[in-house]
C-alpha cells in the first residue's frame, strides 16, 4: 500500500485487498474471512471495494458539491478578474477607436476587432492553462492523503479542451461591455477623453 498510494502504514496493514475470482463467491469469501478473524486481536469487516470507496467519500463529506460549488467560485472570480482586464484594455484603446471611427470604420467592424483580440487572449492563455494541467495531472494524481489511498484525480484530454473552450467564453463575454461601450463613444468625444 505504500508503494500503491504513498501511504505511511507504519508497519501495519490497515486495509488487505482479495480478489475473488469469480463474482458469485463474492458473499462467501466475505463470510469465510470475517469467520477466520473473529473473536482475534485483529477483527475483520470485509466489505465490497465499490462499499469501502462509498464509506470514505461519505466520511469526506457530499464531494460533488463541494467541488462544484468551488468551480462556480473560481469561474466567477476569474470572470471578474478578465472583466476588469478586458475593460483595461479597451480603455488604452479608447483614442484607436475614435481613430478608426473618424477613419470611417463601423462600429460592428470595430466591436469584432476588439472581440477577436480579447478572444486571442482568452484563447492563448486557456490553451496554456490547459496544457500545464494536461503534463502535470494527465496520468492522475493520487488523492492518498485524503482518502487514505484510495482513489486519484487526472485530467483527461476531453476536460482539457472544455477548459480551453471556458476560457474562450470568459474572455469574450467578460469584453462584451466595455467594447460596446468604447465602440459607441462618439470620435469627438473620445479625442478630448483623458485616459
Amino acid at each position: 500500500m505504500k508503494n500503491a498510494f504513498g501511504v505511511d502504514v507504519q508497519d501495519r496493514a490497515s486495509f488487505l485487498a482479495v480478489k475473488v475470482d469469480r463474482a458469485e463467491n463474492m458473499d462467501q469469501a466475505i463470510a469465510e474471512i470475517d469467520e477466520n478473524f473473529h473473536n482475534s486481536e485483529a477483527e475483520t469487516e470485509t466489505t465490497e471495494e465499490s462499499d469501502s470507496l462509498a464509506s470514505v467519500v461519505t466520511g469526506i463529506g457530499d464531494v460533488k458539491t463541494i467541488m462544484y460549488s468551488l468551480c462556480v467560485v473560481v469561474l466567477l472570480t476569474v470572470l471578474l478578474i478578465a472583466a476588469n482586464s478586458m475593460a483595461m484594455m479597451v480603455r488604452d484603446r479608447v483614442t484607436e477607436v475614435a481613430v478608426m471611427r473618424a477613419l470611417g470604420f463601423r462600429r460592428a467592424h470595430v466591436v469584432g476587432l476588439l472581440l477577436a483580440e480579447a478572444a486571442l487572449i482568452g484563447l492563448s492563455g486557456g490553451i496554456v492553462g490547459a496544457g500545464a494541467a494536461l503534463w502535470c495531472f494527465h496520468g492522475g494524481i493520487t488523492l492518498g492523503a485524503l482518502t487514505g489511498g484510495l482513489g486519484y484525480m487526472a485530467v483527461a484530454p476531453d476536460t482539457a479542451a472544455w477548459a480551453v473552450l471556458v476560457a474562450l467564453a470568459v474572455s469574450i463575454v467578460s469584453a462584451m461591455l466595455p467594447v460596446i461601450q468604447a465602440a459607441n463613444i462618439p470620435p469627438a468625444i473620445a479625442f478630448r477623453k483623458v485616459v
